[in-house]
Parts: C-alpha cells; structure tokens; sequence
C-alpha cells in the first residue's frame, strides 16, 4: 500500500490548511484556519512540516470588473507565496478551478468520513476531496 502526505489550501484572507494521508482512502490528519496576519509563508509551512509531497490549492480568477485595492489582492499574494515555496521545496503544486471545489457539498464530505470545523478549513477539504476523486477516477477506481 501506497502511503503519502498531501496538503490542500484554500487561499484568502484566512486560509484554510489540510493535511490528508492518503492510501487508498483519504483521512484527514490535522486542518487549520490560518489568518493573512500570520504570515503568508504560515500557510504552507504546516504542510511542509508533515512532509507534504503534493500541495493543491483552488486558484484565483480575477473579476472582469475589479477595481481597486481589494481582498482579493491578499488572496493572490497567498497563492503566489505557495507556488514560490513548492517550487523552492520540489513540491508538486496543482491548481484548482473554484467551480470544481463547489461540487462537493457538506454532505459528500461527510459520506468520505470528512468532518472539519471552520469554513476555510472545509473548503480546503473539498479541494483535497475532488483532486483525489479525480486522480481516483484517472486510475480506474471506483469511488
């Protein structure tokens, strides 16, 4: 059995942090609510701490129509600042469209085992979730 350590972060003003070990199912081993405050490299080094080996973050689309210093700025330094530390670290980073995270709902959470308090942390959860139903699905197993 294959055993390995990946992260999922849902990049914001706070940010959502998962570390998932992951055999042939996906089990959550720690979650955490990082503020923007903390530090931008906060948000990956709990990752990097546990010996993450992959690193998948929903990315950002910047609105047609954003004027103007925004949140949204923040957001995007945070995804910069992970894609410089994976790339430092030989990380493997994969982006995620938002539209993709929102198909998985509390509920599909749940029917996987996944319980996290916080709503970054459980959006980090369902970027994690998709990436490895996906990667799942890729190798012809079932779900």
């Amino acid at each position: 059995m294959v055993h390995e350590i990946w992260a999922s972060i849902d990049p914001g003003v706070t940010s959502g942090v998962v570390v998932w070990n992951v055999t042939d199912k996906l089990e959550v081993h720690g979650a955490w609510e990082i503020p923007y405050s903390a530090g931008l490299s906060s948000v990956v080094q709990a990752a990097y701490a546990y010996g993450a080996s992959l690193l998948v973050f929903e990315d950002f689309v910047i609105p047609h129509r954003c004027h103007g210093p925004t949140e949204a700025k923040k957001t995007i330094e945070v995804i910069g600042a992970i894609k410089l530390f994976c790339r430092q670290r030989s990380i493997t980073c994969k982006a995620i469209m938002p539209s993709q995270t929102k198909r998985i709902d509390d509920a599909t959470l749940r029917r996987y085992g996944i319980t996290t308090k916080g709503v970054h942390a459980r959006d980090a959860c369902r970027i994690g979730l998709f990436y490895w139903l996906r990667r799942e699905k890729k190798h012809g197993n079932a779900c």
